[in-house]
């Protein structure tokens, strides 16, 4: 936005809201503030600025937003006139015709007056959320069939033996305990894969 010489940059929130305007340095000269439904709250420098909440243009006189096609009332959350849209049956509030973003302008804006939208935000939370829990869900089918995984660990090196020679080895005296330890960890291993072959 240019006023006279100077350009200024608008700082928006996640909804959009003009937060406040910076100069071309990078220095905030005018914050506002708004609570949900676009009353201003907090307003600090002298910049002229029409745009705030949700990024809607604002008629000081009137104390209201415009919104392309109809008129917004933020002291009562409502629309001035009827939006034509019929609504949907299965979605009660959107059956209010002066009502603003089913009453949920956290995680809804209505550009037009006519039609809302989530706030881009909130779909790439329920994205984000909805992958974790599958990996969550992924993790947990990998963890039950590695339940004592640790003991059902084979050793490439010891598979070229059979269950026999194994056995002895684990008992054999001669052999270091390090050694030893290898084979009865095989041992070990193998048994447990033949009780589960037993139980099927």
């Amino acid at each position: 936005m240019t006023r006279g010489e100077t350009t200024y940059y608008y700082q928006t929130n996640y909804r959009g809201d003009v937060t406040s305007l910076t100069d071309s340095t990078g220095a905030v000269v005018a914050t506002n503030e708004y609570d949900a439904f676009g009353n201003l709250l907090k307003e600090t420098g002298t910049v002229e600025n029409p745009y705030r909440y949700a990024g809607y243009r604002y008629d000081d006189a009137t104390g209201l937003y415009y919104l392309q096609s109809r008129y917004y009332n933020p002291d009562t959350g409502r629309f001035l006139t009827r939006d034509g849209f019929g609504g949907f049956s299965n979605e009660p509030l959107g059956l209010n015709k002066y009502g603003y973003v089913f009453n949920n302008p956290v995680i809804k804006i209505d550009p037009d007056g006519h039609w809302y939208f989530v706030v881009p935000w909130v779909v790439r939370g329920a994205i984000w959320g909805y992958r974790t829990y599958r990996i969550y869900r992924a993790g947990r089918t990998v963890m039950k069939f590695a339940k004592g995984g640790k003991q059902r660990v084979r050793d490439s090196g010891l598979a070229h033996l059979s269950n026999k020679e194994i056995s002895r080895q684990a008992k054999n005296k001669s052999l270091s305990k390090k050694e030893r330890a290898r084979y009865q960890k095989e041992e070990k291993a193998r048994t447990q894969r033949n009780k589960q072959k037993r139980k099927k």
